[in-house]
């Protein structure tokens, strides 16, 4: 059910031994044949676009099939051909993409430095990206996709603006089994998501869903985040998901340095033992649901966000008593309405914050 994922390597085609670059090996396909492309051990200072061909790029194992940006005028890959979700790059390491692609030849930002895509449903398996850089999407910028980014690695990523690691717009679909590590955004502004930021979904209703995934060492800008969600409600309002996942050692300026969200708090959920600790200047700014089991290790009784529990707290519980707020004002323990359970940890806290 993995299509050409696992077709067998001795039906692949060869770079360099048949083709010299992986952009003639592309060329030489005829639309809609499922094909593998098996680059070997090395490094190449080449980019290359699927051109809406179902093909697998895969390099050999290890990490040791290195795509170098250095030099090139665009971003190092891209998926802008409408490809099913049976194409796709794997076991490639991503490094030193720093031009990045432009939306329009006009546009005066640039997106993702190693990897851009649009309208695609091409996945990304078992890749690194690491030293790429852009305006919005350091390492991976994808717009309208349907996305499949698994076991892949994110590290020392910049974004001047958002989305350090990877950065996605009206994107649905998972990123599972990711590790985002000293990524960065923001350095020439208040840009946020130093690992991750979505924007929307591609239709409405639709999910981004983080699962397995850890943040850590990010660096966001002034009011920046580790992972950050706006919901969009001028174009198609998205969802984003966290589920087992962990956002520590993350930093910003202002605010939280682990999860922002900008939207209600049914646009975000969180489940399956997610953690976000040890982040500053605080864990998360912004609403959202827990759904099952998560940890957020901030004052969650401090409603009033003064640094202690008391009775500006407890009025704003009151105030909100039976209801269920898109803000979630009142609900200290995160499950969508207020009542007696948050009143009973709201009590417990009492006091200043620790």
């Amino acid at each position: 059910s993995n299509g050409n994922w696992v077709l067998d390597a001795c039906d692949a085609i060869r770079v360099p031994q048949d083709y010299p670059t992986i952009q003639a090996a592309i060329d030489s396909l005829a639309a809609g044949v499922p094909q593998t492309i098996a680059v070997a051990a090395g490094t190449y200072h080449e980019s290359f676009a699927l051109n809406g061909k179902d093909v697998i790029v895969r390099g050999a194992a290890n990490n040791t099939t290195i795509l170098d940006g250095t030099g090139l005028t665009t971003s190092i890959a891209r998926f802008t051909g409408g490809e099913p979700a049976t194409a796709g790059v794997e076991n490639l390491v991503f490094r030193n993409g720093i031009v990045g692609s432009r939306f329009t030849p006009k546009s005066t930002f640039t997106i993702g430095g190693a990897l851009y895509g649009v309208n695609s449903a091409a996945a990304i398996r078992n890749c690194r990206f690491e030293q790429n850089i852009a305006d919005f999407g350091g390492g991976v910028y994808l717009l309208r996709c349907a996305m499949s980014v698994v076991d892949s690695d994110f590290a020392g990523n910049t974004a001047r603006d958002e989305g350090g690691g990877m950065q996605v717009y009206e994107t649905t679909g998972v990123v599972s089994g990711c590790d985002f590590t000293q990524n960065l955004s923001g350095i020439a502004g208040p840009g946020s998501g130093s690992g991750f930021k979505a924007v929307g979904a591609h239709a409405a209703g639709e999910t981004v869903l983080l699962t397995g995934c850890t943040f850590a060492g990010g660096i966001s800008g002034v009011n920046g985040s580790a992972v950050e969600f706006f919901e969009n409600t001028v174009s198609v309002p998205g969802i984003l998901r966290l589920t087992g996942c962990s956002l520590t050692g993350n930093s910003s300026g202002l605010g939280a340095g682990g999860l922002r969200v900008i939207g209600g708090m049914y646009s975000c959920v969180l489940s399956g033992g997610t953690s976000i600790c040890f982040n500053t200047t605080s864990n998360v700014d912004g609403p959202y649901l827990i759904e099952g089991s998560a940890t957020v290790c901030d004052c969650l009784a401090d409603l009033t966000h003064d640094g202690a529990v008391n009775g500006g707290d407890l009025g704003v519980l009151l105030s909100s008593w039976g209801l269920t707020l898109p803000s979630g004002a009142g609900d200290v323990n995160h499950d969508g309405v207020v009542n007696a359970a948050d009143l009973g940890a709201l009590l417990s806290s009492w006091g200043a914050c620790q």
